[in-house]
């Protein structure tokens, strides 16, 4: 899925902020679950990024074909990333028609060196420039 927001909550203890629409089916899997993991996508996963916000034609809600690993909590950790955190919820709120997932990071990576973020701002693309 693609999140709404994305933040950085507290360094000590590392926790970040996750919002999702309450209609996402991803809600009832993180609340059920209690881990999630963040991945911020390199500019060549646009595709990936169309995809996880059911855009894409052929869209499914698996991870076929979509390279992958574990890390700590067992969520998954998209290859290709510029970065990912693995986390696990230890709070939960309901606000409007978005629920707020708090997660303690229990791990997180960097992608390889040199990969750029990739950009989303006003219904399009955008690129960061030198």
């Amino acid at each position: 899925m693609t999140v709404s927001a994305f933040t950085s909550v507290s360094l000590d203890p590392p926790l970040v902020l996750i919002a999702l629409a309450t209609e996402n089916a991803s809600c009832e899997m993180i609340a059920a679950s209690g881990i999630f993991a963040v991945n911020i996508l390199s500019e060549e996963q646009e595709f990936l990024s169309e995809r996880f916000a059911a855009r894409a034609p052929l869209v499914n809600d698996r991870f076929d074909g979509a390279p992958h690993h574990f890390e700590a909590t067992g969520a998954p950790i998209l290859e290709g990333c510029v970065a990912w955190y693995d986390c696990r919820v230890v709070a939960t709120y309901a606000s409007g028609d978005h629920m707020i997932f708090v997660g303690q990071v229990e791990a997180m990576g960097l992608g390889d060196e040199g990969r750029r973020p990739l950009l989303y701002f006003a219904n399009r693309y955008a690129h960061l420039q030198e």
